[in-house]
């Protein structure tokens, strides 16, 4: 879900070629940067060790990269 946000933005980023895009893809990207890890600990808290296991198998927002 957060990948699709940031590949929305950014694509009309450059497909508008505006500025104004670009910007909210960045803050996107920060504000992303924050939540991630608040929301893996909420999780981790909530579910366990499947959860950990999951984490392991599981990239955060780029399959197969992060």
């Amino acid at each position: 879900m957060y990948t699709a946000v940031l590949c929305i933005s950014l694509g009309l980023a450059c497909l508008l070629q505006s500025w104004a895009f670009l910007a909210v893809f960045v803050i996107y990207v920060v504000l992303l940067s924050g939540l991630i890890p608040a929301e893996e600990e909420g999780l981790q808290q909530a579910y366990g060790e499947p959860y950990r296991m999951y984490r392991h198998r599981v990239k955060k927002l780029v399959p197969l990269v992060y």
